[in-house]
């Protein structure tokens, strides 16, 4: 047999690791150095120079309110240094400003008409008909706001459709085009949601689009 040995008493015992040395602090990105930025502002100056020299001239463009004789400056300097078509997509930008503004005043009308009710594109076409009053002229119950053909008529159902499935989801001020489509009709449906905070949202809620079953 082997000899006994004396029992160690126990004790707390914490376990001491070495200390990691601390990782150097980072160096500046070459983008943030003032070297850099001195360079930076050094050639930045030598364009402005070259650019008053001739007389800083201005370049002709479409007018920004409070922001013409910036735009106008900004755009003969682009210009005299061998950068051209500033802002020159300024159009196609108005042109699209005019189609929110008309889509949304088309859904604000819609929700004060019908509220979060559902209507499919036919509903919702035979609801803009203008409806005779029997006083004179007919009333139209959309203030002129539906869309319209070039012509300046009524779309026709599947057209007013495609219209408006290409909205669906797309904020205009507090209110948003929803849809979904009934898995027993095949008939989609749309409705107009109302958010008064989300007057500009910067994350579009999930549309809800899945098929589902009659009410």
């Amino acid at each position: 047999m082997f000899p006994k040995q004396p029992a160690t008493p126990l004790r707390n015992h914490t376990p001491v690791f070495p200390k990691q040395p601390a990782a150097p602090f980072p160096k500046q990105p070459a983008e943030i150095n003032p070297a850099n930025q001195r360079q930076v502002l050094f050639h930045l100056l030598v364009l402005v120079l070259d650019w008053t020299a001739a007389g800083a001239p201005t370049a002709s463009g479409p007018a920004m309110r409070q922001f013409t004789p910036w735009a106008r400056a900004a755009g003969g300097f682009l210009a005299h240094h061998g950068i051209h078509g500033f802002l020159a997509n300024a159009p196609d930008a108005a042109e699209l400003d005019d189609d929110a503004a008309e889509w949304g005043a088309f859904l604000t009308r819609w929700h004060l008409l019908h509220g979060a009710r559902r209507l499919t594109a036919h509903e919702l076409r035979r609801d803009a008909e203008p409806q005779p009053t029997g006083l004179g002229p007919v009333r139209d119950p959309w203030d002129g706001l539906f869309p319209t053909t070039g012509a300046g008529h009524l779309p026709t159902v599947k057209s007013l459709g495609r219209r408006l499935t290409g909205q669906i989801g797309r904020w205009r001020g507090p209110y948003v085009l929803r849809s979904v489509t009934d898995a027993h009709t095949r008939a989609r449906t749309y409705w107009i949601e109302h958010r008064p905070d989300a007057v500009n949202p910067g994350i579009k809620p999930a549309n809800p689009q899945t098929r589902q079953n009659g009410p």
